[in-house]
Formats: C-alpha cells, structure tokens, sequence
C-alpha cells in the first residue's frame, strides 16, 4: 500500500466501538475484533446501521462520469486553488486533509498536491462507486464510505483542514476531527452560478442567504477568517454543458432531453463562495455531531 494512503488509513476509528483502527493484511481492524475488508480498488465501506437505502445513497455512477467529464476539463481547478492559497501559509508538515463529501476525490487531491508532497488526504463518501472510482484513480489517498451526516469514523483531533466542497454539511463532527487550530474550507454556489443555463432550462433554485445561515452554522465551532467570492465565465460545448447541469442535484428533476442545449458553444457563469474558518472549540474531543448543519446539499 502507497505510504502516504497508510498514513491517512491510520485517522479512522471502527464505527461500532470507536477504538481506533489499523491495516492489518487486506482489512482494518480494531483491538475489539471488528474488522472492515478493504476492496479491490483499496477503499474501505465503514457505512453502518444507515438502513439499505441510506447504505445505497449518493450519486449514481451517470452522475459520476459528469462529474468527472467537468472536473477533468478542469473548469473548477480555480477554487482547489484558492484553498491552497488560504491554506498553504498556515499549513503543518505533512498535513492530514480530510475531505467531507469527497466524490471521487478531484478536489482533495489538487488540494493535497498543492499544498505539500507529503500531505496525507482522506476522503468520506457514502457513495461506493464514487470511492471506487477515487480509489483505483488516486492510489496515495484514502477513501471510507461513510454518512457524513451521522458521526465520522475518524479519531478526534487528526486532521490539519477539513474540505466541504458542494457536500453536507456536518460542523460539529468537522471541528471533532481537526487539531486546535485547524481550518475547515467550505464551498458552495453562489447566487449566479450556473446563471446563463438557468435562463434556458427549469434547474433547481438555490436557496436564498446562504452565507448568512452558513456563517450562523459555523460559529459554535470556529472562528471564520475570510469569505470569498470566486466567478469564472466559461466556454463549453452543448455535452459539457448538459454534464454541468446533469453532475448534481438536478440529475434527479431532469431527464438528459430536459437539460439539452442547441448551442455549439455557450458561455457559463461559474460561481462560488468559500468560507475559511479556523477551529476555535476549547476542547476538541467534545465536539458532536449534535448539529448537522445545512439540511441541503448541492454536489460538485
């Protein structure tokens, strides 16, 4: 197993007892026996006690292949960058970076690499094929199913950034996680993204003052130390548009003839707000997940 995968391996808890865990051969096991196989590809499904179709959540693998198709053409490697940017003056020797929400990891691994080559990067998804895909595409990160709206299988106080990059949102379990002083990154749409295919096509409407309730949800734990707003106006063509608006949320309201576009070529508002935000709870073993956050989510 690549060292650096180990590494982040060594930040999970067994999701039953708590204990920590440890690779042992193709498995993670904890002192009380409990033992989670790891798959082929070299994730691990720590996902418990969430029902069957809790268990089978998540984007499906259509959505999954948008994603990538947008993400590989690298119309979002501008907000991966800023968090470096923020991150990167504060950050410790080889940092732990935790990914809340990670899909197939692109954005924990462009963070990861920007921010130093021995920088450990573990990502959560309750999504299996997303980790899958993660997994056999980045053999140095580690990636968990796991319900980032229950409590994590992660130790309490390993982690040196938490990323909630268009993911649920669980605060209290995000400041658990993260060493005294450590930063959470969180990103999410703003009011114009997506604004151009909005006028064509009956996408979801976002919801209003989100940097309000955001900033509100945020405060019981951390510190927030700026808010930005990043904006790119792009070119793409009829299919990368289709996989734009087809990537997330809306997959599930429109059929792929609803979210056609005619043009050879359309420009498109890219919009995003970022919230740094440094852990600022006393004592970092206490925090819960007692609050979850946002009740919606918008995937990226």
């Amino acid at each position: 197993m690549q060292p650096l995968r180990l590494g982040a391996f060594a930040a999970l808890r067994c999701p039953f007892c708590r204990a920590d865990l440890a690779v042992a051969g193709r498995a993670l096991r904890c002192p009380r026996r409990h033992s989670f196989d790891l798959a082929r590809s070299g994730y691990v499904n720590l996902a418990v006690d969430h029902g069957p179709r809790r268990a089978a959540g998540g984007d499906t693998r259509a959505q999954l292949q948008r994603r990538s198709a947008v993400l590989d053409a690298g119309l979002f490697d501008f907000m991966a960058d800023a968090i470096v940017a923020a991150v990167a003056p504060f950050s410790a020797a080889s940092p732990l970076v935790l990914d809340a929400g990670c899909g197939t990891g692109h954005h924990l691994a462009r963070v990861a690499a920007g921010l130093d080559k021995s920088c450990r990067g573990l990502g959560l998804d309750i999504s299996r094929a997303a980790t899958d895909i993660g997994a056999r595409r980045f053999d140095n990160i580690a990636f968990a199913v796991a319900d980032v709206w229950s409590d994590w299988p992660i130790r309490g106080a390993v982690a040196d950034l938490v990323l909630s990059v268009f993911a649920p949102k669980n605060f209290g379990e995000a400041a658990r996680c993260l060493r005294p002083g450590g930063m959470i990154a969180l990103a999410y749409p703003g009011p114009d993204h997506l604004i151009g295919l909005r006028a064509t096509l009956p996408l979801l409407n976002l919801p209003a003052d989100k940097a309000r309730h955001y900033r509100d949800r945020l405060r019981p734990w951390f510190a927030i130390l700026s808010h930005a707003r990043l904006r790119r106006r792009v070119e793409v063509d009829a299919s990368l548009a289709r996989d734009l608006v087809l990537m997330g949320p809306n997959a599930r309201h429109l059929s792929t003839d609803d979210a056609a576009v005619h043009d050879a070529m359309l420009p498109v508002t890219l919009d995003v707000e970022l919230i740094m935000a440094r852990k600022s709870w006393p004592d970092q073993t206490a925090c819960g997940s007692t609050s979850r956050g946002s009740s919606t989510s918008s995937r990226m």
